[in-house]
């Protein structure tokens, strides 16, 4: 494994990929996909929140792409604000992002049942509880905004402010993935911050996905009441033959922690066996 980081002007490590938009703005990757020799990334736009201890907030989403060969990723790369991101205003109660997960439901994927298209998942975040949406695009159009059609509940709409809701109860980061039998597997964490990891079944891309059915408990608030687990979400790519490797992440809410116990802030890994 290798690793890369920026440097400022004085040579001290820093971001290596910076918005373009403000120099108050910084970025959070969400997930992305490989086409044709080319990464497209699709990344949070942060800003400054209003205090406590989750000081940021939405400033808009990204699209980074990149060579998949570049032997130094990101040392050059292009960046595109999408309208991936929808504010609150009169028409919209809840802000509404695109790109936290992508599935491609391509025969080039190796998709058991594929379509030919990319799904781009996305959240409402309304308050207290997270909702999934969903959008899809052709391949060879990710990079073209105009062709994203949203699901409406009954058909695609060329306008994002027509998604509805397929599932509810989300984290921040999840994923979906094609099962052999035909069904997609939604895995998250319940109720974005929890102790639960949990799944949902869907009949298609677009769901709806049934009721959450737990999976793990994870162990790690149980010894210290700072810790927070958060963020599950699969990793087909990297899993064996008949189960599912998920990961969710651990963190503090007292930030000195992380340098008393470096062991806290990093991912942990669970095998779920799949039923074929």
């Amino acid at each position: 494994m290798q690793f890369f980081w920026g440097t400022n002007s004085s040579g001290v490590p820093a971001a290596r990929v910076i918005p373009n938009t403000s120099p108050m703005n910084w970025f959070w990757p969400s997930d992305g996909i490989a086409i044709g020799g080319t990464m497209y990334l699709f990344a949070y736009r942060m800003k400054p929140g209003n205090g406590g201890v989750f000081n940021f907030a939405f400033a808009g989403v990204s699209l980074l792409t990149d060579r998949v060969d570049n032997p130094s990723p990101f040392d050059t790369y292009t960046q595109t604000d999408t309208p991936l991101y929808l504010p609150v205003d009169k028409r919209n109660p809840s802000e509404v992002t695109f790109g936290e997960a992508v599935m491609p439901n391509t025969a080039a994927a190796g998709a058991p049942f594929a379509d030919g298209y990319i799904y781009i998942y996305g959240l409402r975040h309304d308050p207290y509880v997270k909702k999934l949406l969903v959008a899809r695009v052709l391949p060879q159009s990710i990079a073209n905004f105009s062709e994203y059609r949203y699901w409406d509940g009954r058909r695609w709409s060329r306008s994002i402010r027509d998604a509805v809701s397929i599932a509810q109860r989300l984290s921040s980061e999840f994923s979906v993935s094609p099962l052999p039998d035909g069904r997609y597997l939604l895995a998250y964490q319940l109720d974005a911050l929890s102790q639960t990891v949990a799944v949902s079944y869907g009949n298609g891309p677009t769901g709806p996905f049934g009721q959450p059915i737990p999976i793990y408990h994870c162990p790690e608030p149980d010894t210290d009441p700072n810790v927070y687990t958060y963020n599950a979400k699969a990793h087909p790519h990297l899993s064996n033959p008949g189960e599912l490797l998920i990961s969710y992440n651990v963190n503090t809410f007292d930030f000195w922690e992380n340098f008393t116990n470096a062991d806290i802030y990093r991912p942990r890994f669970i095998r779920v066996p799949l039923n074929q």
